[in-house]
């Protein structure tokens, strides 16, 4: 049940998660006592990419989340226009770069810890990833 309701809001939202990647089968699994759970969890997705497909799919997912981005959003006025569009679907938008452990605690300085699920979609880079761990990392929920 879990995979099939991510596979279609994936699709919905046009994900690479739900299509060339099959990373919801994995997510699915491992997100099911989350979604069975009535709390109100917090999720956040370090990377908006071209569309925020990804934080649309859990903003809807996970409709008592609170769900949170960090992308640089340096791609000019189409980028403008998608941090405004995933405010509206309720998503706390941050500009800052996951290279930057400035960008990152005053991320955490401004939301918060105490996250139940971060997933880092954004550089792709190995001093990125370290980067992100290391300043993000202690923020997780403990279990």
């Amino acid at each position: 049940m879990t995979y099939r309701k991510l596979q279609e809001l994936g699709l919905k939202h046009g994900t690479d998660k739900a299509t060339s990647h099959s990373y919801l089968q994995i997510y699915a699994k491992v997100f099911d006592l989350l979604k069975l759970t009535d709390k109100n969890i917090r999720i956040l997705e370090i990377g908006a990419g071209d569309t925020g497909a990804s934080h649309k799919m859990w903003a809807e997912y996970f409709p008592k989340a609170d769900v949170f981005c960090i992308d640089p959003f340096h791609l000019g006025a189409q980028n403008k226009n998608l941090k405004e569009e995933l405010k509206l679907f309720g998503v706390n938008v941050f500009q800052g770069n996951q290279l930057s452990r400035d960008d990152l605690r005053s991320f955490i300085k401004l939301y918060g810890a105490d996250f139940d699920v971060i997933i880092d979609d954004a550089a792709h880079m190995p001093d990125a990833i370290q980067i992100s761990l290391g300043c993000l990392f202690p923020c997780l929920k403990n279990n």
